[in-house]
């Protein structure tokens, strides 16, 4: 007789198949309320902190002359390239001046001329007074010659006078080096029309360079003016320099928008210095005398702020950890994309690196 299986355990299954579809699942509290993810931020706090305070100038010359013609003009020779060493009164550039030169050679031309009449004039003179001395010549005709001589002399001085003032408009259409150095930079080409004015060649003199550099005021009150900064210049496919200026010099004004200070700091005279380009990027680090951090301006990074037409805000996180919009007043920028904060923030805030993100996580209307 054949074994019939048993049909207890498919029902068993079905059952249960029917008890797991209509029991609901349990969803954990967590899971059903979403959780934003956390933030990227920065805790801001002061930049003096540190012994010293970092600023970010650039090399420039202490004598730099734009050089330009006050006549307009073709240029027809440019003698020079930018890096080239040029000697004082060496001739650069020439513009278009045929009329002008034309004139100086004739007043030079009639200069010989007058030249000539003033030696026959004295020489004749001379004659005279040793026949008026033998009683040859009479009184009237002595002074006549005299009075010729005279003339001569003074046409001659008044031909030199004009050939003068011709050379110099002639010069007018010529550029020369006012000093020796380095040209710098050349902005036109053979052929271009110079304008009155319009800067042609820039000459620089390596054997006194600065560093330039802005300051923060209320860092600036904090430098110690008994201790020198060291300056860092690092030219391109060169060891970097370490420098101690020879002379610093604050200048007096503060920048009433930015609130910064303006420090000049000469560079000492060497050979390595002589062949920093003007433009080069110089750090500068300045000693701070002892003071409260808070008094500091407080920097962050360029990608958290947000921008609002004229208005810069940046995004803080509560003790919730939820940003909120908060408008600031930022000064310049530094070179490392910092920003300064000069209102708005204090030292152990929170910033929001992310506005984008910040923006999505914001409640509404929450700025302040």
């Amino acid at each position: 007789m054949p074994i019939q299986p048993s049909r207890r355990p498919a029902a068993f299954r079905l059952a249960l198949l029917a008890a797991l579809l209509t029991t609901p699942l349990a969803v954990p509290a967590q899971a059903a309320e979403a959780t934003p993810p956390a933030l990227a931020a920065i805790t801001v706090g002061s930049r003096l902190e540190a012994a010293a305070y970092q600023a970010e100038g650039r090399v420039e010359a202490v004598r730099q002359a734009a050089l330009a013609v006050p006549v307009a003009g073709a240029v027809t020779e440019l003698k020079v390239l930018a890096g080239d060493r040029v000697a004082a009164g060496q001739m650069l550039l020439q513009v278009e001046g045929k009329a002008a030169a034309d004139q100086a050679a004739a007043a030079h031309a009639q200069i010989a001329a007058a030249e000539a009449q003033r030696v026959q004039a004295r020489q004749e003179y001379a004659r005279a007074q040793a026949l008026a001395a033998q009683k040859f010549l009479s009184t009237a005709a002595l002074d006549q010659a005299e009075a010729k001589f005279r003339s001569a002399e003074a046409q001659a001085r008044a031909q030199i006078a004009s050939a003068s003032a011709a050379a110099a408009q002639a010069g007018l259409y010529r550029l020369t080096a006012p000093f020796a150095g380095w040209v710098s930079q050349v902005d036109t080409e053979r052929g271009d029309v110079a304008v009155p004015g319009k800067p042609l060649l820039t000459v620089y003199d390596p054997s006194a360079l600065r560093v330039t550099a802005t300051v923060p005021a209320t860092v600036a009150e904090r430098v110690r003016r008994d201790a020198l900064p060291e300056i860092t210049i690092a030219p391109d496919g060169a060891a970097p320099l370490r420098l101690t200026p020879s002379k610093i010099t604050w200048l007096p004004s503060t920048d009433p928008l930015a609130q910064t200070r303006t420090v000049r700091l000469d560079l000492p005279a060497s050979t390595e210095v002589q062949r920093l380009p003007p433009g080069t990027f110089a750090r500068v680090a300045f000693p701070l005398a002892a003071g409260k951090a808070e008094a500091a301006p407080l920097t962050v990074p360029g990608k958290a702020l947000v921008r609002r037409g004229e208005l810069t805000a940046v995004y803080v996180l509560d003790a919730t950890q939820r940003p909120r919009l908060r408008y600031v007043r930022p000064g310049v920028a530094l070179a490392d994309g910092s920003v300064p904060i000069l209102a708005g923030l204090k030292a152990g805030e929170r910033v929001a690196l992310d506005p984008e993100a910040a923006t999505r996580q914001a409640p509404m209307g929450a700025s302040r």
